[in-house]
């Protein structure tokens, strides 16, 4: 899949590239892609981030569809920061430009704040590295590794859903969204569908969705 990637390396600065480290996907709505790569290329340029992007229009909307794996969906901007401080500033500038644009779920990933369109995780910054990397469809941290970006509470709250139903397991997982064994507060099993808005059904057509269920 690195064929329909172009890297950009602002300044041609000679920055070491880690195995693995934090990389920062971001990932707009196609009808954004545009404003938003010129808004990216500004702030990586500014700090000196090397960068992928999809090379052309049929990347771009092959990765807004279930045409990839779940795990792949939306990755249509890659940024890998070299150090953890290059990083925290880096994310901060993207939120500011970026926090009024709604955009696809990275579902490996953790969203930065309350951002539809910033996401990051822990993985591998060289593209043989990256060819062989196992890509969970769920955020994950390995061993030993502790997540610098979010504040302790952040995510002890969780959404209304997560208060009404007990989640037992994942039926099947779909690029439009997964679908869920769960229990409500009557311990009843029920079977819940999650939508993903944004995605396309395929790499050609819409998906007709704007709001998760």
């Amino acid at each position: 899949m690195s064929n329909i990637f172009e890297f950009i390396k602002p300044n041609k600065l000679d920055v070491e590239i880690k195995g693995k480290f934090w990389k920062v996907h971001i990932s707009p709505k196609i009808e954004d892609f545009e404003i938003v790569k010129k808004i990216v290329h500004k702030i990586a340029t500014e700090f000196g981030v090397t960068y992928k992007r999809v090379v052309d229009r049929d990347a771009l909307y092959l990765l807004s569809s279930v045409g990839v794996p779940v795990s792949q969906i939306g990755k249509l901007i890659t940024l890998y920061p070299s150090t953890v401080s290059i990083a925290k500033n880096l994310l901060n500038r993207l939120y500011d430009e970026l926090k009024y644009y709604d955009g696809i779920e990275v579902v490996s990933d953790r969203p930065y704040r309350d951002s539809k369109v910033i996401w990051y995780r822990y993985g591998t910054h060289t593209p043989l590295d990256a060819e062989k990397e196992e890509r969970k469809p769920y955020f994950f941290l390995p061993e030993n590794i502790t997540d610098p970006f979010v504040s302790e509470d952040q995510f002890l709250t969780g959404s209304i859903i997560q208060k009404q139903y007990r989640f037992i397991k994942i039926l099947r997982r779909k690029g439009e969204g997964n679908i869920y064994l769960a229990k409500n507060k009557k311990d009843e099993l029920v079977v819940i569908k999650e939508v993903r808005k944004n995605v396309y059904i395929s790499p050609n057509i819409k998906k007709d969705c704007t709001e998760g269920i």
